[in-house]
């Protein structure tokens, strides 16, 4: 479970690892002033203001997470912000400011 701030990228941590160039350890280096939270299966780049955001997604996009542009989404990633999900993925649920991965066992479904 990822407890949600004011704005949140949330990607499965297999994404992170298969897709990534340098996997996790490089989001890291790539992100320093970003704040990183993971569980089993979920990472979640946490940024106080929308520009952390822009910047978070900047660097997945650029470092090999797909991204369609001409609909302004992924089912790669999400944005959580304090208005509400920018898009929805199915892999997701979110219950008020926690989120889990469909497959935790402990997910609300």
């Amino acid at each position: 479970m990822i407890q949600l701030g004011s704005y949140n990228v949330i990607i499965p941590k297999h994404i992170i690892e298969d897709h990534y160039s340098g996997g996790i350890r490089q989001l890291r280096a790539d992100l320093p002033k970003h704040v990183i939270h993971e569980d089993e299966y979920l990472y979640s780049i946490e940024g106080k203001y929308v520009t952390h955001v822009a910047n978070a997604n900047d660097e997945l996009i650029k470092n090999g997470i797909d991204f369609n542009e001409s609909k302004n989404r992924s089912d790669a990633f999400t944005v959580m912000a304090k208005e509400g999900i920018w898009w929805k993925v199915e892999w997701l649920v979110v219950v008020g400011d926690k989120a889990w991965f469909i497959a935790d066992v402990e997910a609300p479904v």
